[in-house]
């Protein structure tokens, strides 16, 4: 998918801009000031719901208005366009595709995948390790259909045991068999996306990840229509048991 067209009001210092982008990279000057970074964040808050800089409204909003108001019109390849609009308030977010309201912001981001590096992205190394695998859950979200089910699943069950917890239940076991299938799937379907995103970069590629409890493997190679092909085997220490799969 590609941004082919974008409407921003009222957002920071812009009153009113329409642009259309070309196919391929396009390269977006002008002195300081100009409005430059605020394209970027009018971009990102049509695929993600929210600002890289802030995640409040207000700041968002022009001086002297009370809302801004995106427009995107994003084209599949295949000669079809989804429109995409983005309105918020100083207390309210409200975003629609193809006219019809949505009430989950992955919605957006299912339909216009984006990544953005910024002077911040640094800390994606400095930080802990959940922002790192919350980065890569990103990529793999918009490449993996049955991914978000997987992440949803996931949390969902760890908020259900959480609760039992809390109400200092005994016997969580069903919550934590269940947690550790999505889990393995969870995991599994990263790992492999991830060597098909290197193996596609390469011509060819071989990953491997080794901790305590498995070694997984993918080597790939190119098919003839330019998708990642191969074998990938898992072999789990504890039990002793190998996967394979294609």
């Amino acid at each position: 998918m590609s941004l082919q067209k974008i409407r921003i009001r009222n957002l920071r210092n812009i009153e009113e801009m329409e642009l259309e982008f070309a196919t391929g990279t396009n390269l977006i000057w002008g002195p300081n000031g100009s409005g430059k970074s605020s394209i970027l964040e009018a971009i990102y808050i049509l695929g993600r719901g929210r600002s890289f800089r802030t995640r409040e409204n207000r700041p968002l909003i022009r001086n002297g208005t009370e809302r801004l108001d995106l427009f995107g019109l994003v084209g599949s390849g295949q000669g079809t366009t989804t429109r995409f609009g983005v309105r918020k308030e100083r207390e309210a977010t409200e975003a629609r595709i193809d006219g019809n309201r949505i009430t989950r912001v992955s919605e957006l981001a299912k339909r216009l995948p984006l990544s953005i590096l910024t002077p911040n992205s640094h800390e994606i190394l400095e930080r802990g390790p959940q922002y790192r695998r919350r980065y890569i859950d990103l990529g793999v979200f918009h490449v993996e259909p049955g991914y978000r089910d997987l992440m949803e699943r996931y949390q969902r069950l760890l908020l259900q045991r959480n609760a039992a917890l809390r109400e200092k239940w005994q016997d969580t076991a069903a919550w934590d068999t269940e947690m550790e299938r999505v889990g393995n799937e969870h995991n599994v379907s990263m790992e492999i996306s991830v060597a098909n995103v290197v193996a596609s970069a390469s011509g060819s590629g071989h990953i491997t990840v080794n901790d305590e409890l498995r070694t997984f493997s993918f080597h790939a190679l190119l098919t003839s229509d330019g998708r990642a092909g191969g074998e990938w085997q898992r072999y789990n220490r504890a039990s002793g048991a190998m996967a394979h799969g294609k």
